[in-house]
C-alpha cells in the first residue's frame, strides 16, 4: 500500500493502481502534443469524421484510406492533419465508386502524430482509416491502424 498525502486527506494506492498512474503519468510526459492532435476540426464540414493520431517515424508514412460502402459515388474529401493542427496532405475530394477505395498518402518526411479527416458525405456512407506504413525490403509492414469515427 503506499500513502499520498493531498489537500483533501491521505489518499491510499495498492501497488496496482500506482502501476497503472505511472503508466499513465508517462503517457502525458512523453506526448504532450498528443494533446493538440485533435484541434482545429470544422464543426460545419457534413460527415465529419476523425482517427485518432498515429506516430510515424524516419522511414514510415501516414496513408488515410476511404472505401465507398454504398451503391452509388460518393464524393469524400480526405485531409491528413499534423498534431499542431496543421493540414500536411490533402484536403483532397475525389469521387468514390461503389466498394471502390481511395488513398491519400502523406509526405515521407511527416515525423511525428498525425490523423485523418473524413467529410463531405453521411459517415454511414463509408469506412476510412488511418495506417502507418513502413517498406522492408518487397513488402510494406503495418506499424498501426486508426479507424474513423
Amino acid at each position: 500500500m503506499i500513502y499520498l498525502e493531498t489537500e483533501e486527506g491521505v489518499l491510499m494506492m495498492s501497488t496496482r493502481n500506482t502501476k497503472l498512474l505511472a503508466i499513465a503519468m508517462f503517457g502525458f510526459i512523453a506526448a504532450p502534443g498528443l494533446a493538440n492532435a485533435t484541434s482545429g476540426d470544422s464543426p460545419g464540414l457534413v460527415g465529419n469524421t476523425n482517427t485518432s493520431p498515429l506516430w510515424a517515424d524516419k522511414g514510415s508514412y501516414h496513408a488515410c484510406n476511404v472505401v465507398n460502402t454504398t451503391t452509388s459515388a460518393q464524393n469524400i474529401t480526405t485531409s491528413l492533419i499534423n498534431a499542431s493542427g496543421t493540414i500536411i496532405a490533402g484536403p483532397s475530394t475525389v469521387t468514390v465508386n461503389p466498394g471502390s477505395s481511395v488513398e491519400l498518402i502523406g509526405p515521407n518526411t511527416g515525423v511525428g502524430f498525425a490523423r485523418c479527416r473524413f467529410s463531405g458525405v453521411d459517415p454511414a456512407n463509408y469506412r476510412a482509416n488511418l495506417v502507418v506504413f513502413r517498406l522492408l525490403n518487397s513488402y510494406y509492414a503495418v506499424l498501426g491502424v486508426s479507424e474513423a469515427k
